[in-house]
């Protein structure tokens, strides 16, 4: 199986244990599958006291077994050569809310997610993507801003980590250039207790 196979067959399983999730947390759900709409950042919607509401999954398969205090939001990337723009401030994405479904953890120390079965904890954040937009932008971080500061990276070819303006690097996020990947992404890091603290994100899974 090649690599794209296996993390595809990774991402159907990890579909199946989280439809179980919604279920058990009382959420109504319909799942996307047409590719049109997937496209345009939806690949689940939710139904709430008669209200649907438009959700994007994002999970953290590549790091399976460890408690990342850290998710990264797209910003852009390449694909064949063609710089394309990331889903965080693509307008033509549908996106409510983010599900980050993170801290993966499997039994008995595995190291590959083989079946629903596999999976032995799970945590899940939603974030409200208006509301993420709109605490970048208090903070001097619209999306022009932002564009300025990864269009100044990529010409210099800065890779790595670096600080932004109004965002404290510790405690809060940094902007990511990845060298390793094919895509070359630049991603803004934000620290997952930064977006709880600002109600920006909730933790729905596990319940406390």
């Amino acid at each position: 199986m090649s690599k794209f196979e296996s993390d595809l067959n990774a991402e159907q399983i990890l579909t199946e244990y989280l439809d179980i999730i919604y279920s058990e947390i009382g959420f109504s759900t319909t799942r996307v599958f047409d590719s049109e709409r997937q496209n345009i950042g939806i690949d689940l919607v939710i139904t709430h006291k008669q209200k649907n509401y438009t959700i994007d999954e994002k999970s953290q398969l590549h790091y399976l077994n460890q408690r990342l205090p850290t998710f990264a939001f797209e910003l852009d990337y390449l694909k064949k050569g063609l710089l394309k723009k990331g889903w965080l401030f693509d307008r033509r994405k549908a996106t409510q809310f983010y599900f980050l479904v993170t801290e993966i953890i499997l039994n008995n120390g595995m190291q590959a997610l083989e079946s629903k079965y596999d999976v032995e904890s799970i945590k899940i954040l939603s974030v409200n993507r208006n509301r993420l937009i709109r605490l970048l932008a208090a903070k001097s971080l619209k999306e022009d801003s932002i564009n300025e500061i990864i269009k100044g990276l990529r010409k210099k070819k800065e890779f790595g980590r670096h600080s932004l303006p109004n965002l404290d690097k510790r405690r809060e996020g940094i902007i990511h250039f990845n060298k390793s990947l094919a895509e070359q992404p630049i991603n803004l890091v934000l620290k997952l207790d930064f977006l709880i603290k600002e109600k920006v994100a909730k933790v729905i899974y596990p319940i406390s």
